[in-house]
């Protein structure tokens, strides 16, 4: 453990460059002993000592010069004590060469190399291994003469000796033990400096180039220093700075955030957050403050002030929330901040028993604008539209666009009567009805407007804000059936509507799961009176309810956009029904607008109908309302229908309609079906009578052959014949059966009869 020892670089570094300036000092003492022995005792071997001295040393001075040179120093260190050794060994070694008889001498080497141990401890006392082998190195050699020598004062003077090397170690190990120290102290002083630095350096970093602006303030409130950052945050030039220093934070233009500053002398924290006017620019900006205290000896001395700039994080979550809650289009509130503003309106009722009101606005036409201005007129329309809304109502009341041309208008807190907070709303949608009967001028067209309104106070029933959407939607589209411009309101008679219609639907849904519907089919008879063809109708065979006709349901399937399922059923049944003929027959099936609108609708009678030859025998039926909507629309599908399917259609309830001819220049129709209204009162009716002539010889003139529908009686069948029919179907030949009965009087024919739809009849 005693001779176990880690030197440092930062050491070994100390004794080369000290042994640097002993090497030379050794050598001059070395030349200096051998003339004064050599004097003395002229003894020729003394030359010879010198020389293997000077050789060692100039070895040592040779290491000194690979230390300087070499990067793995450690490893040098064992050498130096190994020189150390040899050259101190070396050196008293002239105790054996030429011991001197003179005592004056004696003396002399004596006090000699006590004092080149003594200075030997300031130079090498950086390690304990060092001062051992130099100290051993330069005592060995008397202590082995003195201790052989046979006179008794010698042996005195080798245990001398020794005590005085022993001493000498001690002190050594001593003065190395303070110096490292010392050497420590020194090293951590340094260390602590560099920290201290290079936090100094951090701080001065941090301070300056952050972007937080910080500033320090004494008890008057007057600024005593501040980084860089807070004059680029306030949009105070640098060569300007002087005006911030020494400012006094009284005079701060916008006080707001004058208590956090005041805080802190009251050794508390103070904190601002919100809007704040610049004292130098009048800049309006969203800051963040913060304010603490900084003590000396438990004394506050000044005030530490942080400010964070959020002014364009605050413009980036209004821009944001601009997005999330209003419309970009008419920055109107979006269905979600109106969901929102509706919750508050329930919640008022229950707490505080005061009504609010909701109007939903649809607007009548808007699609015949966009189709026939462009989409951009539409949209500077939605816009007038908007402004006028919001003119209307009050500053707390909010107006949301819900869709395309669809709008809300909440009315928030109207009253604690019911009847009174109704009458406000009816004020509103009338005054809205009223603004819109003057024509919107949109650059150089003017166009008239108008909507249909649904109306539902939120009382007590209502307990859900997705419910007041829906109550006013649909007192809304009861009101656009019937008329346009028209308001309505919702109450319990309508609330029961609803649920009925969404019961309906309910088990509409069932009933397809569980296929509960049927068809049955209505024949087409020819001038002989022969089967030539049938209409299928659909059947609802309810658990509860029973046998339902269409018009118990199929307002309710469009109302939910059903009816593509109701279409895609009465095809399946009808295809399955085909196959079950023993001979062919057409069988007529009534397709709605949305089929025919719809663009994926070949796609779907294809997929149902598979590989089945039926797609040959299909007689869609259309009416002229349908074309009305979309007539390219319906030109394109009838078309792809006809020629690439060769399947024929026919214009159901034909002379109805509003411009029947100019439809049927256009569309590729086999049959049109006249309407039974004329039929009923043909015989009786010359009105009647001049129409049904007029749409045969019509018929005849296009090639198109004619079914008369509602045909009642024998002196009805008879006239129809003589004017030029075609088929015929009614009471009078059959009412519509079910299909085992449709089949079983089918089979009572005695011999085939030609298809309904034969080449002759296409287009």
């Amino acid at each position: 453990m005693f001779f176990k020892e880690k030197v440092t670089n930062e050491q070994l570094d100390i004794l080369y460059h000290n042994l640097i300036e002993k090497v030379h000092l050794f050598a001059i003492v070395t030349f200096g002993t051998a003339g004064i022995v050599y004097y003395y005792e002229k003894n020729s071997a003394i030359l010879y000592w010198c020389l293997i001295v000077i050789a060692l040393i100039a070895i040592r001075f040779g290491l000194i010069k690979y230390y300087i040179k070499s990067k793995e120093r450690v490893n040098l260190f064992n050498l130096f004590l190994l020189f150390t050794f040899l050259n101190t060994f070396a050196y008293s070694s002239i105790f054996f060469i030429a011991f001197p008889k003179s005592e004056m001498l004696q003396s002399f080497l004596a006090f000699l190399i006590a004092g080149l141990s003594v200075g030997a401890i300031a130079t090498l006392t950086y390690s304990k291994k060092a001062i051992i082998s130099y100290e051993l190195g330069l005592f060995m050699p008397p202590f082995i003469k003195f201790a052989f020598m046979e006179d008794g004062i010698y042996h005195l003077m080798a245990l001398i000796l020794l005590f005085f090397l022993w001493m000498l170690i001690k002190i050594s190990l001593e003065i190395h033990r303070h110096y490292m120290e010392a050497l420590s102290l020194q090293q951590e002083y340094l260390r602590k400096s560099q920290e201290l630095f290079l936090q100094n350096q951090r701080f001065f970093h941090i301070y300056n180039h952050i972007p937080i602006g910080i500033f320090f303030y004494d008890e008057k409130l007057n600024i005593t220093e501040f980084n860089n950052y807070l004059l680029k945050m306030l949009r105070i030039p640098h060569a300007e700075k002087e005006k911030v220093s020494h400012f006094n934070l009284n005079n701060l233009l916008d006080p707001r955030v004058i208590p956090a500053i005041k805080k802190v002398f009251q050794k508390e924290k103070g904190f601002y957050r919100g809007e704040y006017l610049s004292t130098y620019t009048k800049k309006k900006m969203f800051i963040e403050a913060y304010t603490s205290f900084v003590t000396l000896d438990g004394k506050i001395v000044e005030g530490l002030g942080v400010v964070l700039d959020l002014t364009q994080l605050s413009e980036s979550q209004e821009e944001i929330e601009r997005l999330a809650y209003y419309d970009e289009l008419t920055s109107l509130a979006k269905r979600t901040l109106l969901i929102d503003n509706l919750k508050i309106a329930i919640y008022k009722l229950q707490r505080e028993n005061i009504y609010s009101v909701f109007i939903y606005l649809d607007l009548d036409d808007f699609k015949d604008i966009n189709d026939s201005l462009g989409h951009d007129i539409g949209d500077l329309y939605l816009k007038q539209i908007a402004t006028i809304l919001k003119s209307v109502i009050r500053d707390i009341d909010i107006v949301s666009r819900l869709g395309g041309d669809e709008f809300g208008i909440l009315l928030q807190g109207i009253s604690d009567d019911k009847q009174t907070t109704l009458k406000a709303g009816m004020e509103v949608a009338k005054r809205i009805s009223k603004r819109l009967e003057t024509p919107i001028k949109i650059g150089d067209f003017l166009i008239n407007s108008s909507v249909s309104t649904g109306i539902v106070v939120i009382d007590e029933t209502i307990d859900n804000a997705f419910d007041v959407i829906k109550f006013a939607d649909i007192a809304m589209y009861k009101i656009k059936k019937e008329v346009k411009n028209g308001i309505s309101i919702y109450n319990e008679a309508l609330k029961e509507e609803i649920d009925r219609a969404y019961k309906t639907k309910e088990d509409l849904e069932t009933a397809f799961a569980k296929r509960e519907f049927e068809l049955h089919f209505q024949p087409q008879f020819d001038k002989d009176e022969n089967i030539v063809g049938a209409e299928t109708l659909i059947r609802w065979n309810h658990p509860q309810k029973g046998l339902l006709y269409p018009a118990d349901f199929l307002d309710i399937a469009a109302e939910f956009n059903m009816l593509p399922n109701i279409t895609d059923e009465v095809l399946r049944l009808a295809n399955e029904a085909f196959k079950k003929l023993p001979r062919k027959l057409p069988l007529g099936i009534n397709i709605s607008g949305y089929d025919i609108h719809d663009e994926h609708f070949v796609e779907r009678l294809l997929r149902i109908i598979g590989n089945s030859d039926f797609y040959q025998y299909i007689h869609l039926e259309i009416t002229e309302q349908i074309l009305i909507k979309n007539l390219d629309k319906a030109i394109e599908t009838i078309s792809i229908l006809n020629k690439q399917y060769q399947i024929e259609l026919s214009l159901d309830d034909f002379g109805t309609g509003y411009s029947s001819l100019q439809y049927l220049k256009k569309l590729h129709i086999s049959y049109l079906k006249i309407d039974m209204s004329f039929i009923r009162d043909i015989l009786v009716d010359s009105n009647d009578l001049a129409i049904v002539k007029t749409i045969v010889n019509m018929a005849q003139s296009m090639h198109l052959k004619t079914v008369a529908e509602g045909v009642e009686t024998r002196e009805q069948f008879e006239l129809l014949k003589t004017l030029g029919v075609d088929y015929f179907q009614g009471y009078y030949f059959s009412k519509p059966v079910a299909f085992n009965t449709f089949l079983e009087r089918f089979l009572q024919q005695d011999s085939p009869h030609p298809r309904l739809l034969t080449d002759q009849s296409r287009n």
